[in-house]
């Protein structure tokens, strides 16, 4: 319990460091390239240590479930922008992965129309021949619960 705490607090004096570096970067960024008032230039480091660094990558991937960088949880474990990138770039656009391996659906994210490619349509070519087969064995009856009156 000690050493936990006595990180926590190694980690809060070094987090000051990193603000501190983050603002002065920045700033020599504004100077050294002053932008326009179509982009702005900023420096930023990650508050990832050997100490936090699972904790922080759990976070992003939450976080990447909401809509926010892809990118972060694979910082925060230590690769590179670039490695990743270029990765994403062979699996996706070389080796084309992304029709190959298709992750899990989950109600909460995703459905199959929005991941398979001509998925949807097949889906509605199904659809439509699933209510042409119901109306052809339905004939001249009708579907469902017998009206009632309002009474």
């Amino acid at each position: 319990m000690a050493l936990e705490k006595a990180s926590a607090v190694d980690e809060s004096h070094v987090r000051d460091f990193i603000f501190e570096f983050t603002e002065l970067f920045s700033r020599i960024l504004r100077n050294k390239f002053p932008g326009n008032k179509k982009w702005c230039l900023h420096f930023n480091m990650l508050e990832t240590t050997i100490y936090n660094y699972k904790e922080l990558s759990k976070m992003y991937k939450e976080h990447t479930q909401l809509g926010f960088s892809k990118v972060l949880p694979q910082i925060a474990l230590g690769h590179s922008q670039s490695s990743i990138y270029a990765t994403a770039y062979f699996e996706n656009n070389v080796m084309k992965l992304q029709e190959l391996m298709i992750p899990p659906l989950m109600s909460s994210t995703l459905n199959g129309k929005d991941i398979l490619p001509g998925a949807q349509q097949n889906a509605q070519s199904d659809a439509n021949k699933a209510a042409q087969q119901v109306k052809a064995a339905a004939g001249d009856k009708k579907m469902g619960r017998p009206e009632k009156s309002n009474e």
